[in-house]
């Protein structure tokens, strides 16, 4: 999916399973649309679950497939920052999912939001 100026839109998925929500994750959810509101190149969405629980909460960016894991609603202004850039900060993300729960989930968001736009 495209904005109006041409670019694609970037998602930034927030888990919002069990184990996600108990370690904060709905907050982080408010926090990231009140920072991003208004940008119509980025979009919060909402996953049940990723199966990442142990290191949750878990963001996931699409198409960038950058992983966030154990994030706390005080760095919603690192991870809203990605998501107007592109460039992930400079906190370590995403070193201790396992590979496979990555990869399937990004699989899942490329056949959710298409393929095409994880190309772009």
């Amino acid at each position: 999916m495209a904005t109006s100026a041409g670019r694609s839109v970037r998602r930034v998925v927030v888990c919002q399973g069990f184990f996600c929500a108990a370690r904060g994750s709905g907050r982080l959810l408010v926090d990231l649309r009140a920072r991003l509101d208004g940008d119509a190149g980025v979009q919060v969405e909402v996953q049940y679950c990723f199966n990442g629980c142990s290191h949750g909460p878990n963001v996931v960016f699409h198409p960038d497939r950058v992983w966030y894991e154990g994030v706390r609603s005080e760095e919603s202004a690192l991870i809203a920052a990605h998501a107007q850039t592109g460039q992930p900060g400079p906190r370590a993300y995403g070193g201790r999912v396992a590979a496979v729960v990555k990869d399937n989930a990004h699989e899942y968001l490329d056949d959710k939001y298409g393929a095409a736009a994880a190309a772009e």
